[in-house]
């Protein structure tokens, strides 16, 4: 079973409410919070998702931040 440790990316958010990136106790994953899509948003071209999956939306700068912290 995976934990969320830390956030990792994704700042001002006191609440915990926004998009965000997250270390998991398990190095091979990271926590993703996403944006869930709203009814007008086209996700065709990412194909069906399988019902233990969730596509969805997550800031670029969030993505450059985690990354910029992975040495």
């Amino acid at each position: 079973m995976r934990k969320i440790t830390q956030k990792t990316a994704g700042g001002g958010c006191a609440d915990r409410s926004c998009p965000a990136t997250w270390d998991t106790s398990d190095p091979d994953w990271v926590g993703i919070r996403i944006k869930r899509p709203e009814a007008d948003d086209d996700l065709t071209a990412a194909g069906p998702t399988p019902g233990d999956e969730l596509t969805g939306f997550i800031p670029r700068a969030i993505l450059a931040d985690w990354a910029s912290g992975q040495q």
